[in-house]
């Protein structure tokens, strides 16, 4: 439907963008679960002297607070493109309830 102002929005493009965003949530939650499970085959890397001892343990933290937020990343990149997807089915119900209001508004030609 295209606006005045030049705006067209297109059900059928929101409903493709919706599923490209889910997509990329869903990339990086993989990515994520692959990172996560990378140490899990390797030794320490960082070793057990004194600096290993004192590395480590941050690298760890660090790399945990990394996952948490790469989990909520990719979550609410989920969950954005599930909303734009509810827009898509609203905006085509709209448009549908738009078409038929206006069809009914407009009396039947007697010939």
């Amino acid at each position: 439907m295209r606006k005045p102002d030049g705006i067209e929005v297109s059900h059928t493009e929101l409903r493709a963008a919706a599923e490209g965003i889910v997509s990329v949530g869903q990339d990086i939650a993989v990515e994520a679960e692959i990172f996560a499970a990378e140490p899990a085959g390797r030794p320490d890397v960082w070793g057990d002297g004194d600096l290993g001892s004192l590395i480590g343990p941050i690298y760890a933290q660090l790399r945990n607070e990394a996952l948490e937020a790469y989990a909520a990343l990719a979550d609410g990149i989920r969950e954005a493109g599930t909303i734009v997807g509810t827009m898509s089915v609203n905006h085509a119900a709209a448009e549908s309830a738009a078409e038929e209001a206006g069809a009914a508004a407009v009396p039947d030609q007697v010939v």
